[in-house]
């Protein structure tokens, strides 16, 4: 393992990393570069865990010094002679450029678009991901910074171009700002319904019920607001709707099937089982 690959794998949220290994990387983290810190440390891997992070934090090579592991310390000193002394020979080089671009607050150092998606989520700024080339990681861009806390235009929205996203984001700023008219930009009705739904139980309106878009929205808004018993069953009887709705886009040689699962789901298990019994 060279040593880049070292530091990539101490920095990441490993979850080989013991809880002891992590507060000890936090602690690093915290600290400003320190020999008596890090030495402080009692066992050895964790110790050069410690080193190694102020190495690739703050760009101080003399800390492969005191790196116990032989090999982990040869590879150290040796990035030092690289011209992209940190992330060379990584097998998460992306990732590497990214803490450093990070880092540094510089979005040129970047190398992956995961990188501009860092950059907007932490300046809160959507023209980063105006970089990105891959459009699935464009909408996912998009919908990353509409969740940060500080951000508040819901336009963002109208830019991703998967639905899903787009629903989810429209949904999630509704809910934030409580707003119908945002809740009726969302394009599936279920969605639109239950965003309906939370508005009213919000601002404790059940007038706002009457914005659903059918009638078994309308019921299920109204059976929270007045905390009915038949919440659930209402709930369901939406979903399944919803549902059946999507089995409609199918094609044909798939669309029985899909309804039945869903109308009759103990009949197709029986089904499935018996056919499983034939064969086997």
């Amino acid at each position: 393992m060279n040593f880049s690959l070292s530091l990539s794998l101490s920095l990441s949220l490993s979850l080989s990393l013991s809880l002891s290994q992590k507060v000890v990387r936090y602690n690093a983290y915290l600290h400003s570069p320190s020999i008596t810190y890090c030495s402080s440390v009692n066992r050895i891997y964790e110790r050069d865990i410690c080193f190694a992070d102020i190495v690739i934090r703050f760009e101080d090579f003399s800390y492969c010094d005191y790196v116990q592991a032989r090999r982990l310390k040869s590879d150290c000193l040796k990035q030092q002679t690289s011209n992209n002394v940190k992330c060379v020979g990584n097998t998460f080089s992306e990732e590497c450029y990214t803490k450093i671009a990070i880092l540094k607050d510089d979005v040129d150092l970047c190398k992956s678009d995961s990188c501009y998606t860092a950059f907007a989520n932490k300046k809160s700024d959507y023209s980063f991901c105006e970089i990105i080339k891959n459009p699935q990681d464009v909408d996912g861009c998009y919908y990353s910074v509409s969740n940060n806390e500080d951000f508040k235009d819901f336009n963002i929205c109208e830019k991703i171009s998967d639905l899903s996203y787009k629903n989810s984001c429209f949904n999630d700023f509704a809910g934030k700002q409580n707003s119908v008219d945002i809740c009726k930009k969302i394009t599936k009705n279920f969605i639109q319904n239950t965003c309906i739904k939370k508005v009213a139980v919000n601002l404790n309106d059940i007038s706002i019920c009457d914005n659903a878009t059918d009638s078994d929205g309308r019921e299920y808004c109204r059976a929270v607001i007045n905390k009915s018993k038949n919440i659930f069953e209402l709930y369901f009887a939406m979903e399944r709707k919803s549902k059946l709705e999507d089995c409609e886009l199918l094609p044909d040689e798939s669309k029985s099937f899909c309804i039945d699962t869903i109308l009759n789901p103990e009949k197709v298990l029986k089904d499935m089982q018996d056919t499983f019994n034939d064969r086997y």
